[in-house]
């Protein structure tokens, strides 16, 4: 019995043997990723190499030198918030690899602003808000800028100076090229005029007609009736359609161009307070209350065309 006792472990041993020459030891591991850029809320996954191929290395474990700023799991890692942090894969056998995580604010992908346009009289100021999304996206970055300072500037927080007459449009961009505007009409400080300045100098019940129209009338009735018909009883049809050249506004008076200055009002469904005044356009088919209109209802064609009409008359 003694002498079977060498002989079964080496009957036990030699299955070890055999498979411990069949099974290569990994040598090296490599990852998929050394270095990973990518933003808050993104994830990303790292996969593991073992060299020579078919060696057996055995668990990968994973750790972060930073939970606060990358998680791991199993290879996939997340973006918690913004800094660097180092991503450990380490096997059973004791190779390891790191991989250098760096993680962004998220990026912007939209910006809007509190006005579309506006006004401001000259050596007066307003403030624009700026908004981003997603909502948690960093904002402290935006870039303010005007098409023309010497109309209106505007300072690192959007607050707007308006400088001269004119105008102008405010630009906020985001680092990614993400942008808003905002068309600023810069009056006179003279100007008799308030926001929305639509009903400042009209008097009459219905729109004024400059003296060219009048002569027009005396001379062919017929015909200024028909040209009424096919622009709607507009004085400025196009005036929500296109800019409007100096040619067309300047010279029409100051009554007139504010009564053109209201038919752009009354396309947005303004209610008037002058009671002529609106009892002239309700007898309008095309006119329609709006009891919510605000000044981002205007488009930039029909902020620019009142500005230009109140600097022209």
């Amino acid at each position: 019995m003694k002498k079977l006792i060498p002989v079964l472990a080496v009957i036990m041993l030699v299955p070890f043997v055999i498979c411990s020459c069949f099974t290569q030891q990994a040598k090296s591991m490599k990852l998929s990723y050394e270095e990973i850029e990518f933003h808050v809320g993104d994830t990303k996954h790292i996969s593991v190499t073992i060299e020579p191929e078919g060696a057996d290395a055995g668990k990968i474990s994973w750790t972060s030198s930073d939970n606060k700023i990358v998680t791991v799991d199993d290879g996939t890692i997340t973006g918690k918030s913004k800094g660097t942090a180092v991503v450990t894969a380490e096997s059973e056998s004791g190779l390891k690899k790191l991989c250098n995580v760096t993680v962004l604010d998220k990026e912007i992908e939209s910006v809007t602003l509190s006005e579309s346009s506006t006004s401001v009289k000259q050596g007066s100021k307003i403030q624009l808000e700026a908004k981003v999304k997603p909502v948690d996206a960093p904002s402290d970055n935006l870039v303010w800028s005007s098409s023309d300072p010497k109309v209106a500037s505007v300072d690192g927080n959007g607050m707007v100076f308006g400088e001269s007459e004119g105008i102008a449009t405010i630009i906020c961009e985001s680092a990614n090229g993400k942008k808003a505007t905002c068309t600023v009409t810069v009056k006179d400080n003279n100007m008799n005029a308030t926001v929305p300045a639509t009903e400042a100098y009209t008097k009459s019940t219905e729109p004024t007609k400059s003296d060219n129209t009048k002569k027009s009338e005396s001379s062919n009735s017929s015909s200024s009736k028909s040209d009424e018909s096919r622009n709607g009883g507009f004085i400025l049809p196009y005036s929500s359609q296109r800019k409007l050249t100096v040619g067309e506004v300047s010279g029409l008076g100051e009554d007139v161009a504010q009564d053109a200055i209201n038919e752009i009002y009354a396309r947005h469904g303004y209610v008037f307070k002058t009671k002529s005044i609106q009892k002239y356009y309700e007898s309008r088919s095309w006119y329609h209350k709006n009891y919510n209109f605000s000044e981002s209802d205007l488009s930039e064609i029909e902020s620019y065309n009142i500005g230009l009409l109140r600097k022209y008359n």
